[in-house]
C-alpha cells in the first residue's frame, strides 16, 4: 500500500489537487441580484401583516342557540309557580300512601313535568354538539364560544331544578 512519508504535507496539498478537479467556464454571480436589493427584506418591511379576522359565529347556530335557551328559560317560568304548589302540598304530606301524601307525589311529578322544555333544551343542545362534532371540523372560536355560553346558562337553569327536585323529593320520603 502506498504510505506517504509526510503524511500531513498529503494532507496540505490534496485540497488544492481537488480544485484543479472544477470545470472551467463562467458561473453566476453568488451576489445579491438586483430586485433581491430592490425588496426589504421580511425583517426590515416592518410590523407583520395583521391577521385576517376570525370568522364570525354562523347566525343559523346563534338563532338556534338563542331559543334552546328561550326553552330552557320557559321551563324555569313553569318551574316556579310549580316549585311553590309542591312544597306547600310537601309541607301538608301525611303518612306514606295517605290522601296528603298521594297529592304531594302528584304536586312533585307536576313539577318534574313542569321542568320538561328546560330539561328537552339541555338534550337538544347535546345533539346539536355531537351533530356538529360530527362533521370533523372544529367549531370556530366565535360559534364555540356561543356554545359554551348557552350550554352555561342552560346547564345551570336545569340544576337548580335538579336540587329543587332532590330537595323535595327527600322531604316527602322522611
Amino acid at each position: 500500500m502506498f504510505a506517504p512519508k509526510f503524511p500531513m504535507l498529503a494532507l496540505l496539498v490534496s485540497p488544492a489537487l481537488l480544485g484543479a478537479c472544477a470545470p472551467a467556464g463562467s458561473f453566476p454571480s453568488l451576489a445579491p441580484r438586483a430586485a433581491e436589493r430592490a425588496a426589504p427584506s421580511p425583517s426590515a418591511s416592518g410590523p407583520a401583516a395583521a391577521e385576517p379576522a376570525p370568522p364570525a359565529a354562523d347566525p343559523t347556530l346563534i338563532a338556534r342557540l338563542g331559543q334552546l335557551v328561550a326553552d330552557a328559560r320557559q321551563g324555569q317560568q313553569a318551574f316556579g309557580p310549580a316549585l311553590v304548589s309542591a312544597e306547600g302540598a310537601i309541607a301538608r304530606a301525611g303518612a306514606p300512601r295517605s290522601e296528603s301524601w298521594i297529592e304531594a307525589q302528584l304536586a312533585l311529578s307536576r313539577l318534574e313535568a313542569a321542568r320538561s322544555p328546560s330539561v328537552a333544551a339541555q338534550g337538544d343542545l347535546d345533539a346539536l354538539v355531537r351533530e356538529r362534532n360530527q362533521g370533523g371540523a372544529p367549531p370556530n372560536e366565535a360559534d364555540a364560544a356561543a356554545i359554551a355560553v348557552a350550554a352555561e346558562q342552560i346547564r345551570a337553569l336545569v340544576a337548580g331544578q335538579n336540587e329543587e327536585l332532590a330537595r323535595l323529593s327527600a322531604r316527602l320520603a322522611d
